[in-house]
C-alpha cells in the first residue's frame, strides 16, 4: 500500500523475550527461539511451521454469483472496499495485490475481539523486506458486502497509515478473478476469467507478491504489480540518472507501512510499455526500495488479476458485464 506491503515490526519484541508461544513455534522447527532473527529462517518458514508465511491464502472464496461487483470507494487514491469481519463492522480494506497477507490494524483487532499469538516472520515488502514480530490470527469470517464471503483467512496486524482499516491481500485472488474498470472506479470479482489472448501479459509470484514486466525506454525491468499504490511507476533513486526525464521535478510524500517517505515525480521524455500497451510520457517516482506499478500507470484501461493462471490482462482483453449503473 502507498510503496509497501506487509512488514512485521520489530517493536512488537525481540528473541530474548518470547512467550510461551514463540517458544512452542521454536521447538516444532527443533531450533533457538533466538535464531528467528537471523535470515536463514527464510528457508524454512513454512505454513505448518506455527509461523507466520509468506502469504495468507484463505479456505476458499464464495461469490453470490459467477461475476459480482463490489461496492469500492478511493481512500488516499487506492480502492477499499467494505467488509465485515467476523460479524462486526464495516470496515475498510484496501484491495491490494502488493500485499500478501490480510493486514488488520490494532484497532480492529481490539474491536473485533480476534484472537492473536505473538509471532517472528518474514514478509517480503514493496519498498523494503524486513524480519519482526507481529500479532496473528485467523479470521473466520469476512464479508465483502454480501457479493462475497471468505471464510478462515489469516490476519496479520500492523498499524495502517491511511484511513483505511486494513489491507485485503492478494490471497483471495487464488479463487476468483480481480476485474477494474477503464475508470477506475468500479470493481468485480470473478469465477471465470476473461479467454486467454495474445496480449496477456505473464506475472510471477515473487515473495508472496504478483511481479511484471515493462519496458521503459530501453530498459526492460520487473515490478511488483501494487493495487495498492496510488503512484503510476515507482522506481529505485538510481534509476533517475539513467532514463530520459524532463528537467525539474518535485517532491510528493508517500506514506507506507513504514512511515512517510518523500519521493522525486519527474516526466519521462519516452515511453512505457505493459504487453501490447504504450503509456507516452507518464510521470514516474524515484525513490527507496524496490519497483512498483501501480493502478494510476493504466488508467484508461481495463484491468484484469487473474492470479489462478498469473496473467495480467490489460484493456479490450478484459471482458466486464454490460449492464451500467
Amino acid at each position: 500500500m502507498h510503496g509497501d506491503s506487509k512488514h512485521g515490526d520489530p517493536k512488537h519484541g525481540d528473541s530474548k523475550h518470547g512467550d510461551s508461544s514463540d517458544r512452542e513455534c521454536a521447538n516444532r522447527l527443533r531450533i533457538p527461539a533466538r535464531l528467528f532473527i537471523l535470515p536463514a529462517l527464510l528457508l524454512i518458514l513454512l505454513g505448518g511451521s506455527g509461523c507466520v508465511t509468506v502469504r495468507s491464502i484463505p479456505d476458499g472464496v464464495e461469490l453470490a454469483a459467477p461475476i459480482v461487483e463490489l461496492e469500492v470507494e478511493r481512500v488516499d487514491g487506492v480502492l477499499a472496499v467494505e467488509a465485515m469481519i467476523d460479524g462486526h463492522g464495516p470496515y475498510r480494506l484496501i484491495i491490494d495485490t502488493g500485499a500478501s497477507v490480510l493486514t488488520l490494524s490494532p484497532r480492529v483487532i481490539d474491536e473485533v475481539g480476534l484472537e492473536t499469538r505473538r509471532l517472528p516472520w518474514y514478509l517480503n515488502g514493496a519498498m523494503e523486506s524486513q524480519w519482526g514480530w507481529c500479532r496473528s490470527g485467523v479470521v473466520s469470517e469476512l464479508r465483502l458486502g454480501d457479493r462475497a464471503r471468505i471464510p478462515t483467512m489469516r490476519f496479520v496486524e500492523h498499524e495502517i497509515p491511511s484511513e483505511a482499516d486494513g489491507l485485503l491481500g492478494n490471497g483471495i485472488l487464488e479463487f476468483c478473478t480481480l476485474k477494474i474498470g477503464p475508470e477506475h472506479r468500479r470493481v468485480w470479482l470473478a469465477s471465470e476469467a476473461s479467454a486467454p489472448g495474445p496480449g496477456d501479459v505473464p506475472l510471477r509470484l515473487a515473495d508472496g507478491v504478483p511481479t511484471v514486466e515493462f519496458t521503459v525506454g530501453e530498459e526492460t525491468l520487473r515490478a511488483t504489480l501494487d493495487t495498492g499504490c496510488a503512484g503510476t511507476l515507482i522506481l529505485p533513486g538510481e534509476w533517475e540518472d539513467r532514463l530520459p526525464l524532463a528537467e525539474g521535478g518535485s517532491a510528493v510524500l508517500s506514506r507506507s507501512l513504514h512511515g512517510p517517505r518523500t519521493l522525486t515525480l519527474r516526466r519521462l521524455q519516452s515511453s512505457v510499455e505493459v504487453g501490447d500497451l504504450v503509456i507516452e510520457r507518464p510521470f514516474l517516482s524515484f525513490g527507496g526500495g524496490p519497483m512498483l506499478l501501480g493502478l494510476p500507470l493504466l488508467r484508461g484501461h481495463a484491468v484484469e488479476v487473474d492470479m489462478q493462471s498469473r496473467v495480467l490482462r490489460i484493456g479490450e482483453a478484459v471482458s466486464l458485464p454490460l449492464q451500467r449503473r
